[in-house]
């Protein structure tokens, strides 16, 4: 194949460029208009155009898209010449009246596109080194998603979407015949900003990911692209091939402005590991400023360019494409063989001048908890240099960890987050990015990147300073989302105006759980009344107790005497009008005494702890005297709405059976049930081999808590013989016989003989599991079950790592395997926050929200926080209602659409996660979707909520004899 070639023109006014190649016809529409183009108040809006511009393309017989990169945004289709001129016009068409009225629709679409590419570990270390702007929008959320002004957008698109801003590429066997492109001609092509570092370099920062991250901007030379390729494979020999540090060493090269490259490297690696791979990648770092090029490293390099050049039949489009984004950038054009000759020109003193100046503009991104020890790389600084001095606002300690930020400070120049006397998150309106007030929090971020979130249920008068912020936060900048904008109530619920003020759905009150939780000497049971059900509200059974009008909190016994004292303010009209009666006898000796002590009764009656203030057809709301009731109520508030949620299947006191049994999500996984039932051996094995690991092992453990469904289940694996899946399932067996034997409580629980047995059940399945990986080593069960045996059996934390990379190694998402997981790297096993946070990140970073794995990013928030730790990401966990929400939201449409066993024990574990740290709404639409599903676990970590009773793995006949789970019941066949 013949080098391509390229000729310059113009179609219809618009520059073009043409290069002629065989077979179908490709196209792009181009415009000098990208991500770096928006601030974050519009950020999206140039996604969003592209979209609306492509919404008219159904079901056409040509392939297209379009993309919004870093400084273009481009229309792409391949078909025939005429099937591209046809793309052509009518995305012009488009592009000059867009379909507004699909405008939320699309917005939608984008998010969820948005939740499911996540935040990389790049776009963290870039916003700490350019703030807001340039490189640093990567970080945010699209938030002119937010902000849909019709008339703003438009101005937007007839800015940029002009033929003057615009450039054609095409390549095929014939030029695209003349096509009439109806845009605008605009007045001049838009010139490419410069965005400088706000932060001196080189320098590090910490990112919450299991990789080290090198971002620097770079001159567009191919010296940058050899420099890069030498690294890759000098770091990918001693990281991977000499040390297993790591998995894949990879680079990207972005362009991001007139002749200048993002370059980004990166090397992943196992927790702990992260200062050796930084030191390494260092060192070969380092070992090219020396001068070590040679001119085989080179070549190698060189070499696949060339050929791709010659002979790939897409090197027509690329080369197009790069002369078209290069002429809108205005940076240098070259022809093909222009290309190739700078390529072979590069010598090893090239590449050291790039490595001399990547050294000095890097930036690195390091993992919690690591760090870069070279000291001419500084580390950027976490706390804002200036502080706030103005109202200072006191945190509800109730609601945070006292160790945490415990004072915001509010004045006419900004806003500062304090933690003691020198550290604060600082926000000055006049340099403020954006602020997001939604769902009745606020968000405020500066253009240097600091932010600021306040919820005023987390703040002593916090309403008085959510609102003292947004009366001064500049217009253009706030976006508010309908909740906020309208009044809608958020997490407190209609009506309600005081941090104080709680709301509580009349479906709540009616299923009140009265509390059976010891209460401390310092406190006693003081009885809420609340006004009953208002006579359009459904009836619903009683539940929970015999006055449903009524719930007990523990409260402190100056309130309770408040309370009881305040209740006889009922009786101060009638003391009134006896002491008026006295008088007119002619008593005024008792009259007076009498209406002091009536006085007395009505100022006291303003002292209660709890006062109904409003009932509405959905609630009631209830105003609180201290935060600290008002987060008890919200507490129990939140219980009687799982109450009232699930209570089809939620007795007072719950059984086994009331919990949904995950196998029961799964068509497959009730077809083994369904051959245990019958005891048929060959519709078992063909059920079990045709599930999913997953479903497997759900299955089994569920099977063997029925009654006698562990013999049962041990009958059919008999019949299989002595292979890979009769062996899975008796470890599995062995599993839960032990987990019988030793009980459900703490260790001081277990009596010697539960433990004895323990173990040697653990001892039985570790041997099981490891004949089964022998007999068939990609049998993913098996390695999941050695997964799970790991912590029983006190196995150090490495060999549970090497485990749980086994079973990535065969499949990647596995639910059970990452749900035991994370439990090994659990402080209480060994573990720490860190490790356990660390591993959710890299699970939603990787999957999505929609994503059963999503729910183990929920699930270690929800172990860090009742953890008790008091670890600085223990505190961080608070702050992320957001992402919980995300979590929740994307796992209740995969539930809804597509219902599987990991889905619903992913959402579970989301909506318990969301249901510790308070978070009422997403609570509420967790338990929409669960209704009636809500599994044994992760419910049986509260005993003063959505519970399991001490008893659910536990039920049926329990054996002090131990069972021998290694003699297969049949002859054994290899």
């Amino acid at each position: 194949m013949a080098k391509p070639d390229l000729r310059v023109g113009t179609i219809d006014g618009v520059p073009a460029v043409w290069c002629p190649a065989e077979g179908l016809c490709s196209v792009g529409l181009v415009f000098r208009v990208g991500q770096l183009d928006e601030r974050l108040p519009q950020r999206g809006w140039t996604h969003l155009i592209e979209h609306l511009a492509l919404h008219h393309l159904k079901n056409e017989s040509f392939a297209f898209n379009g993309t919004t990169g870093w400084s273009t945004t481009s229309f792409l289709a391949k078909g025939t010449a005429a099937e591209a001129a046809t793309f052509l016009e009518g995305v012009c068409e488009k592009l000059t009246s867009l379909p507004f009225e699909e405008m939320k629709r699309e917005a939608l679409v984008l998010d969820t596109e948005q939740c499911q590419r996540g935040v990389t570990p790049a776009s963290h270390v870039l916003m700490n080194v350019y703030g807001t702007e340039g490189p640093g929008v990567f970080a945010y959320p699209e938030y002119g998603l937010k902000r849909l002004d019709v008339d703003e957008i438009d101005a937007w698109r007839e800015r940029y979407f002009t033929k003057a801003n615009a450039y054609i590429w095409f390549c095929g066997p014939t030029p695209i015949p003349n096509v009439r492109l109806d845009l605008p001609q605009g007045g001049g092509r838009q010139q490419v900003v410069k965005y400088e570092a706000i932060e001196k370099l080189p320098a590090w920062i910490n990112v919450s990911a299991s990789q080290v991250t090198l971002t620097a901007e770079m001159p567009d030379a191919p010296a940058v692209g050899a420099m890069l390729r030498i690294l890759e494979r000098r770091m990918s020999e001693r990281l991977r091939n000499e040390r297993g540090l790591s998995y894949n060493v990879s680079s990207t090269r972005i362009t991001s402005g007139c002749d200048t490259d993002m370059v980004i490297l990166t090397a992943d690696h196992r927790e702990g590991d992260a200062g050796a791979v930084q030191e390494i990648m260092a060192e070969e770092i380092h070992d090219l400023l020396r001068r070590t090029v040679t001119h085989p490293e080179l070549d190698a390099w060189a070499t696949p360019i060339e050929r791709f050049f010659n002979f790939e039949s897409d090197a027509s489009a690329a080369l197009a494409s790069a002369w078209a984004e290069k002429s809108l950038l205005d940076a240098k054009t070259s022809s093909p063989s222009e290309v190739l000759a700078a390529i072979r020109s590069v010598t090893p003193d090239d590449v050291h001048d790039c490595v001399s100046q990547f050294v000095e503009k890097v930036a690195w991104g390091m993992p919690h908890g690591s760090s870069v020890t070279d000291c001419r790389v500084r580390s950027v600084d976490a706390t804002s240099p200036w502080r706030s001095e103005g109202d200072l606002f006191l945190r509800v300690l109730d609601l945070t960890d006292s160790g945490g930020a415990t004072g915001m400070i509010v004045c006419d120049e900004g806003v500062s987050l304090a933690w003691g006397s020198n550290r604060q998150a600082s926000v000055r309106f006049d340099s403020l990015a954006i602020a997001v007030h939604e769902d009745r929090v606020l968000r405020l971020i500066d253009r240097s990147g600091f932010a600021v979130t306040v919820d005023p249920v987390a703040w002593v008068e916090g309403e008085r300073l959510l609102t003292s912020i947004v009366s001064r936060c500049p217009a253009d900048r706030l976006i508010r989302s309908v909740d906020a904008e309208h009044g809608t109530p958020a997490p407190n619920g209609p009506g309600t105006t005081s941090t104080n003020d709680v709301f509580v759905p009349h479906d709540a009150i009616a299923h009140w759980k009265i509390s059976t939780e010891p209460v401390p000497g310092d406190q006693k049971l003081l009885a809420v009344g609340m006004p009953g059900p208002t006579p359009n509200i459904k009836p619903v059974p009683k539940i929970a107790a015999p006055h449903p009008s009524n719930i007990t909190l523990p409260v402190s016994s100056r309130d309770w005497a408040l309370a009881r004292a305040g209740s006889f303010g009922s009786l101060a009209p009638f003391v009134i009008v006896l002491a008026l009666l006295l008088v007119i006898a002619g008593s005024d000796v008792f009259a007076g005494p009498l209406l002091i002590v009536a006085v007395i009764m009505l100022l006291l009656s303003k002292f209660r702890p709890f006062r109904p203030i409003s009932t509405g057809p959905d609630g009631v709301v209830v105003r609180c005297s201290t935060p600290a009731l008002s987060y008890r109520l919200r507490k129990a508030t939140l219980i009687s709405v799982w109450q009232a949620a699930d209570g089809a299947r939620a007795p007072i006191n719950p059984s086994p059976e009331s919990y949904y049994a995950v196998s029961a999500a799964s068509p497959r996984a009730l077809a083994i049930l369904n051959a245990v039932d019958t005891k048929s051996s060959t519709a078992f094995l063909e059920a079990f081999l045709a599930a999913t690991a997953d479903e497997q092992i759900a299955v089994i453990l569920d099977a063997c808590d029925r009654p006698d469904g562990d013999r049962k289940v041990l009958a059919l694996a008999g019949t299989l013989g002595d292979t890979a899946p009769a062996n899975t399932i008796r470890g599995f067996v062995a599993i839960g016989t032990g987990s019988k034997a030793r009980g459900q409580g703490f260790a001081h629980t277990v009596s010697d003989q539960g433990a004895r047995m323990y173990l040697d059940c653990l001892r039985d399945a570790e041997a099981l599991f490891r004949r089964a990986t022998w007999q068939a080593p990609h049998f993913v069960a098996a390695r999941i079950g050695l997964v799970m045996n790991a912590r029983g059996l006190g196995i150090p934390v490495a060999e549970r790592v090497r485990r749980y990379e086994d079973v990535v190694a065969l499949e990647p998402d596995n639910f059970a395997a990452a749900a035991q997981h994370l439990q090994n790297i659990a402080p209480k096993w060994g573990g720490s926050d860190q490790a356990m946070l660390a591993f959710g990140q890299d699970l939603l970073e990787r999957f999505g929200v929609n994503h059963p794995l999503a729910g183990i990013a929920a699930m270690a928030h929800l172990e860090t926080a009742i953890g008790g730790s008091e670890s600085p990401e223990a505190r961080i966990v608070k702050g992320a209602a957001s992402v919980r929400r995300q979590i929740v939201d994307g796992l209740a449409v995969t539930l809804e659409t597509a219902p599987s066993a990991a889905a619903l024990r992913g959402l579970n574990m989301a909506v318990a996660a969301a249901w510790v740290h308070q978070e009422q709404s997403t609570v509420t639409r967790g338990f929409s979707v669960l209704r009636g599903r809500l599994t044994a676990t992760p419910w049986s970590y509260f005993p003063s909520g959505p519970q399991q009773s001490a008893n659910v793995l536990t039920t049926g006949p329990q054996s002090s004899k131990k069972k021998d789970f290694r003699r297969p019941a049949t002859p054994q066949t290899f």
